[in-house]
This record gives C-alpha cells, structure tokens and sequence, in this order.
C-alpha cells in the first residue's frame, strides 16, 4: 500500500495513472472488493486534492492463475466492478479524476465476463 504522498509524487509526474488493484495476495472472495473499493477510494482523494488534470483508470483482472498473489476465484472482474462502484461512491466529488477501467487482458475475456462488465460498468 503506497501512502498518499507517494501516489500524489507519482501522479504530479504522468498525465494518467492505471491503477491495478490485483495480485493482492487475498484469499477471501468477499475481503477483495473491498479492497478494491480502498484503492479506488485513496487514488482517487490522493490526485483529486492535487487538483491536477491527472486521470485515473483502474484496472480489471482478467487472467489466468499467479498464485498466491493472483488467484481469479479471489480476484474477480464481478468482485472488482463492486470495489470500483464502492470506491467511486465513497470517493464523493474525488471520484472524478477516475476516468475508466482497463481490462488486462481482454483476449480472455469470455462473453459471460463481457456481460458481466457491461452490467457492472456501463449500465
């Protein structure tokens, strides 16, 4: 976990920031979006404050296996759409600077995780 200063470092020195929330070495399905929620949450407050023109896009993990840092039982495109909606709404006026979500990696994306990203994303 990166303290406010050091996300603020980075983001006075890019004009986007991908933020990754994944290989979090979590084991509980249900602690992940929260997780997620916590990173979508402080990025966003961190860069916000900064009141830079910085963009923010999270990352969503779609991929096979890296265990124990990334286990996709765990780390779940629907878990992670549910931490970023959560992070969003906690983030208030901040969530702002978090402009989209980026799929690693999109060519394995199956058509049940397409309809899972529209209905968590775009809906």
């Amino acid at each position: 976990m990166w303290d406010t200063a050091y996300k603020q470092r980075v983001a006075l020195m890019v004009d986007q920031l991908v933020v990754q929330p994944y290989n979090s070495y979590l084991t509980s399905a249900t602690d992940y979006p929260a997780w997620v929620a916590y990173q979508v949450e402080t990025y966003a407050e961190a860069v916000a404050e900064l009141r830079t023109t910085t963009q923010v896009v999270i990352g969503l993990p779609i991929f096979d296996a890296n265990l124990p840092a990334h286990d996709p039982t765990v780390e779940t495109l629907g878990g992670a759409l549910v931490g970023i909606n959560m992070g969003l709404e906690q983030a208030g006026e901040s969530g702002d600077v978090i402009t989209g979500v980026g799929i690693f990696a999109e060519r394995d994306m199956t058509s049940d995780d397409w309809q899972t990203y529209r209905t968590g994303w775009l809906d």
